[in-house]
């Protein structure tokens, strides 16, 4: 036992160290049948009862759990690839699916409380069911039906194919059902799923606590290559973000069975080890992390050594979180915006200071009267007002929020703004709906109002709202700090400097200056009491759009892919130190496959940034 509770820590790899630990342990642990129903410092270890240890000093039991939300589960597994041309078949790939579907489901039935509500929805696809569109249809019924406070739990069994891009660099995709050929590169990147395509849809899901697990790595690197396509790698957002995602991998490549204590399992031996948990203990209780989260990757890997199967060490559980504190550790304070108590005071109360009153116009639109060249829209309103609601509710602005106004209500109300806004205010401008452009008559954008007429029954657009019209209108405006934000189709041509190609540069090149700008700016002195001074005192005029062409809107009833990443950052708060800047909103929503822009426009100072503060 001494030897397994070295072996379960990830940190003990060389076998001198493991010896020597062994060996000073040996002196402190009972010969008591062990099992991890309480857990004690690194100098005790795990014992059936506390009486039974040498010394009881420092033993704490275990915590209570408790669900505090709905669980997800979907599990998919594929043993039949048929008409493949290597005639590749897996024996166990659909019964691990079953298992851990039935795993999965009845360890939530025991984590939530008898009187909670709380449910488990399970998705359980097999061979022929496990294409890639059901695969997706899986995902986005996670997408749809989850919320901040459940639980997503992801597992794929079955093969997967490590091919080369254009660039030198691997990608693999994990292989559903129904392909002609799991050789043929052209097919595998058509009908495969790739990770980086998982890790967009990922991010959609609005469930914090995520458990991935597979064994279908087929390369010594995978598990490497898994985790580092699905995490967060932005010190930005991961410094904000509430998600609490695990990883179940297996080290090198996996396996479809192994023996254990010499007896052949069908199954996976992740699968193995997992459902064979200690019924003392709940899967679920990982999300927990710290001293539960260790008891769990104890018994796991306790198991493991009692099959004494020849490949001990054969999988990591891998904590995000824990990887997020290590980006704290080694990365500057400031990139990861961690500050001390009292200098974030002295920040908040310089910021605060510094403004007056905040202002939000939101304007969404998604009933259309020109149509048919306008369609209706699922979801602008439904995204204005939940953005409406966190900047009211969390941020302290007086918001003014515009349902399917014409084009003379939203003109009205800048005017409004024009006589009542004072150089120390802030004002946050959001539009959500149609937008179109024009590169006929005007070369230019136009943001489509509820009473905009089709482009042939108003070929000079007075129906709509015109980029350079309102950009011109909002740069005028007396407040010092102004951030415009647009999810609309062609918001980046927003920036009239862009369209013309002229001292801006080209929409690429601007962006990525006006990016680069901000952030090493941002991050230059960010600890300096004088850095949000200095940051107050510059003419703010930025603006953040979905994309430079069509962009998105989403699924009835929820937000397209760009709010949903911008209420995901408003969620945050601002993290610790209740702050959120313009940089911020951008690092969330940038990744989108709509490729969202970000820049200066009108009388915009270099270096400017708007900074939301949290009450």
């Amino acid at each position: 036992y001494a030897f397994c509770k070295e072996v379960a820590n990830p940190l003990m790899r060389d076998p001198y160290d493991i010896n020597e630990a062994v060996g000073v342990n040996l002196k402190l642990l009972t010969y008591a049948n062990q099992t991890p129903q309480v857990f004690s410092p690194d100098n005790q270890g795990i014992f059936e009862n506390p009486e039974e240890a040498i010394s009881t000093k420092g033993i704490a039991t275990l915590p209570v759990l408790s669900a505090k939300g709905n669980a997800f589960v979907l599990s998919i597994g594929v043993s039949e690839y048929p008409n493949n041309n290597i005639n590749l078949r897996f024996n166990n790939s659909d019964d691990d699916a079953i298992a851990y579907n039935e795993y999965f489901t009845k360890q939530f039935d025991y984590f939530k409380d008898n009187k909670s509500k709380f449910i488990v929805q399970s998705v359980l696809l097999q061979n022929q069911q496990a294409t890639k569109q059901k695969i997706i249809d899986g995902i986005y019924r996670a997408i749809n039906e989850t919320k901040p406070d459940d639980y997503f739990v992801f597992n794929f069994s079955g093969f997967c194919k490590p091919l080369t891009d254009s660039n030198g660099k691997q990608v693999t995709y994990f292989i559903p059902y129904g392909l002609h050929s799991i050789t043929d590169s052209i097919e595998i990147i058509k009908n495969g799923i790739a990770l980086k395509e998982l890790k967009d849809l990922f991010q959609l899901i609005p469930a914090n606590n995520q458990l991935f697990i597979t064994e279908a790595g087929s390369t010594e690197d995978f598990q490497k290559e898994f985790i580092q396509a699905l995490i967060e790698t932005s010190p930005t957002i991961s410094s904000l973000s509430n998600k609490n995602r695990i990883f179940l991998v297996p080290k090198s490549s996996g396996l479809d069975n192994f023996t254990c204590q010499n007896v052949t399992v069908e199954h996976g031996p992740l699968n193995y080890y997992l459902t064979n948990l200690s019924d003392d203990l709940n899967i679920y209780g990982l999300f927990n992390g710290g001293i539960y989260a260790d008891a769990v990757r104890f018994a796991l890997n306790k198991t493991e050594v009692n099959c004494q199967f020849f490949r001990t060490g054969y999988f990591d559980i891998f904590f995000e979180k824990d990887f997020v504190k290590d980006l704290k550790n080694y990365l500057p304070d400031d990139v990861m915006q961690s500050r001390g108590t009292e200098l974030l005071k002295k920040n908040k109360a310089i910021i605060s200071s510094a403004i007056s009153n905040r202002y939000a116009l939101v304007v969404g639109t998604d009933k259309y009267l020109g149509k048919p060249n306008w369609s209706d829209l699922p979801n602008p309103i439904l995204d204005a007002t939940d953005i409406s609601k966190e900047l009211r509710d969390v941020y302290g602005f007086k918001v003014k929020q515009l349902d399917n106004p014409p084009a003379d209500s939203v003109y009205s109300q800048l005017l409004k703004y024009a006589s009542i806004l004072k150089s120390t205010d802030q004002l946050i401008v959001y539009f959500a709906g149609h937008g179109d452009f024009d590169d006929l008559l005007f070369d230019d954008g136009f943001i489509v109002c509820n009473n905009s007429l089709p482009a042939a029954n108003d070929p000079y657009r007075n129906s709509y709202i015109q980029y350079s019209k309102l950009s011109r209108m909002i740069n005028k405006l007396p407040a010092q700090q102004v951030l415009m934000i647009l999810d609309v189709c062609f918001g980046g041509s927003f920036n009239e400097r862009v369209i013309k190609n002229n001292a801006g540069g080209t929409m690429e090149s601007r962006v990525a200056r006006d990016e680069t700008n901000t952030q090493s700016e941002l991050y230059k002195d960010l600890n300096s009491e004088n850095y949000f001074s200095l940051k107050m005192k510059k003419k703010t005029r930025l603006y953040i759009s979905s994309g430079p062409e069509s962009v998105p809107d989403g699924y009835k009833g929820k937000h397209s892919p760009f709010a949903f990443r911008l209420l995901e950052a408003l969620q945050t708060n601002g993290g610790t130190q209740k702050m959120l800047t313009a940089g911020d909103l951008y690092q969330y929503v940038k990744k989108l496959p709509s490729g969202p822009l970000m820049g200066g426009f009108g009388d915009d100072v270099q270096g400017s940034e708007f900074i939301l503060l949290a009450k």
